[in-house]
């Protein structure tokens, strides 16, 4: 009785989240990529070295239920040839993918648990990915961090496969809908580094309901290093109509929310034109794919707690290169690139107010058990897309806290991300660490 009490909670907790919205490979031959580091002032330990390891299934001799090449068919062909010919009423149509290429973060499907086509409270499945040492996300950083992006793209991939594998737009036969992430959390325990490595991802669908023609599931995630969790959290995702996605009102009902610069209009602005031409060293912004931010504005004493603030532009195109690898015939800037732009910022942030300075040896890293002791949580909701015909993104970060310690300086933001006026990204806890 209590679990059906618990389950029947996270429906109406789903639901209620309805009502909301409806309101409202580098060339074969190539020597690995390195780090984008500028010349420094000071004599920078190098990095660490990569400590590779072989992926559990293939340590254990088990043959995946779903391997790369079915995975990346399921991203970019005809869906019937990974799932079954029961999936080939979407053949010739666009249909709900996953992302792909840069942006398909999943080796392989170990297994999927769970009565086929039936979703629910339960049923769940388990999926690898070999993190290459050379991969794009540690080439353009300054330091071989993997980007909390990319963290979030790879607990959360599997949520969409397996929701497929179940197949509930078959109740739809005839709608076109997308899939999206609404809400979601993440707790960092271990701010490990995968080079070489491969992370294991165990999710487990919580609950499923089909609204009004829409479909809303719940997923926890738990990411694993050679059996050590380092990454949990949960996530919900939906399954709309063009019509409702463009109904969405944004986090405010509809209402214009400024920001917090154009409220305040303060005196003591630092405009930075090239954000990715500042700091020095390991503490620099990402370049290339990177390349998430054109303008940034900081001060040193301004936001909502009085501790610091920045705001970062992004004139946003169809050609930028997200677009295409997410999703195939379906192009909208992944929630997760928003995330991380609001992370320059907060990097912009970090150097303009001299934080940088007082560790000028450390590196860009993630808050983690190191400095909360049952790990650092982040959470997030969307409610609104970005699309390549939208001319800008805007972002703000507010600092709540800094934390120094011997080795370290933590920063904890909450931050917006605005669709030219219109509010429809909202992240609590950012956090971005300075370390040695």
């Amino acid at each position: 009785m209590q679990a059906r009490k618990a389950g029947l909670r996270g429906i109406a907790d789903l639901i209620t989240q309805q009502i909301e919205a409806f309101k409202s490979g580098r060339p074969a031959g190539q020597a690995p990529a390195q780090p984008s580091v500028a010349p420094a002032t000071i004599q920078l330990p190098p990095p660490p070295a990569p400590n590779p390891i072989s992926a559990p299934s293939i340590r254990d001799g088990i043959d995946a239920l779903y391997p790369y090449e079915a995975i990346d068919t399921f991203a970019l062909r005809r869906i019937a040839d990974t799932f079954g010919e029961r999936y080939a009423i979407y053949d010739g149509r666009r249909a709900p993918r996953i992302p792909n290429g840069d942006l398909l973060l999943i080796s392989r499907v170990v297994k999927i648990e769970g009565e086929r086509y039936k979703p629910g409270n339960g049923t769940n499945i388990l999926a690898e990915y070999d993190v290459p040492v050379d991969a794009w996300f540690y080439r353009d950083s300054p330091y071989p961090t993997m980007p909390y992006s990319v963290l979030m793209e790879i607990a959360l991939q599997p949520c969409g496969i397996l929701s497929a594998y179940h197949g509930p737009t078959f109740a739809y036969p005839d709608a076109d809908l997308y899939f999206r992430n609404l809400d979601g959390d993440g707790t960092l325990i271990k701010d490990v580094d995968m080079r070489g490595r491969t992370i294991t991802n165990h999710v487990t669908m919580l609950s499923h309901a089909s609204i009004g023609g829409s479909i809303l599931q719940k997923y926890s995630f738990n990411l694993y290093d050679d059996g050590e969790l380092f990454y949990t959290g949960t996530a919900v995702f939906g399954y709309f109509t063009s019509e409702s996605l463009a109904s969405r009102a944004g986090l405010d009902a509809g209402q214009s929310r400024d920001r917090w610069i154009d409220t305040e209009q303060p005196t003591n602005v630092d405009v930075i034109s090239q954000p990715q031409t500042i700091g020095e060293g390991y503490l620099r912004l990402g370049n290339r794919q990177l390349d998430l931010i054109h303008e940034a504005r900081v001060v040193l004493d301004g936001g909502h707690y009085g501790k610091g603030y920045a705001y970062a532009r992004t004139d946003i195109d169809a050609g930028m290169w997200f677009f295409k690898n997410h999703f195939h015939q379906d192009p909208v800037m992944p929630g997760s690139i928003g995330v991380e732009t609001m992370l320059e910022a907060l990097q912009s942030f970090a150097i303009r107010s001299g934080l940088t300075a007082e560790m000028p040896d450390g590196h860009f890293a993630h808050p983690n058990a190191d400095t909360t002791p049952d790990g650092h949580k982040v959470d997030w909701r969307y409610r609104g897309q970005v699309l390549g015909t939208f001319k800008a993104t805007h972002v703000e970060v507010n600092v709540k806290e800094i934390r120094r310690s011997e080795d370290q300086i933590v920063i904890i933001a909450d931050g917006s991300l605005w669709r030219e006026n219109l509010r429809i990204y909202e992240v609590n806890n950012l956090g971005l660490a300075i370390k040695r």
